[in-house]
């Protein structure tokens, strides 16, 4: 949904979504592109890095190579619509990017983002901020005509 509505919003924006790697049908990682352009695989079954989720090993360094000065842009431009797909636990294996987020919490920026469902003190935090909005696979083309509302595009 958020690629979906990345297409159609004509504003400035930044962030990061990250996208399945299937090998022969099955999961093998998680690569990260930017919404700058740039994109990497950061976790991969074949990663042997001190992260780990699950079977995952996780390049924390390459992450916060790619996602921070994602989020840098928008400390820089309180219009910038920021884009976090997703606030997980392979991405607050960062502490860098956990405090990226908490700086930008307190930023004015529209922030469009999705949110593991995982026991977390910056979890917690977000799911007590009023805009939140939850979308469910039921709801999922009501949430898209919302967020052009919310977010006007042309």
């Amino acid at each position: 949904m958020i690629v979906e509505f990345l297409k159609i919003f004509p504003g400035e924006k930044a962030g990061f979504i990250t996208l399945e790697v299937r090998e022969k049908g099955m999961r093998s990682g998680f690569l990260l592109r930017t919404l700058s352009g740039k994109e990497e695989i950061f976790a991969s079954k074949k990663f042997n890095f001190p992260w780990k989720v699950g079977r995952y090993g996780v390049n924390v360094p390459l992450f916060e190579e790619l996602a921070l000065p994602e989020l840098e842009k928008a400390y820089r431009n309180p219009e910038v619509l920021v884009v976090i797909d997703e606030i997980g636990k392979m991405e607050l294996l960062s502490p860098h990017f956990e405090k990226a987020i908490y700086k930008l919490l307190s930023q004015p920026n529209p922030l469009l983002a999705t949110v593991g469902k995982i026991s977390h003190p910056l979890v917690k935090k977000i799911m007590q901020e009023e805009r939140i909005l939850q979308l469910t696979r039921k709801n999922r083309k009501e949430m898209l005509n919302l967020l052009k509302n919310i977010f006007p595009v042309t």
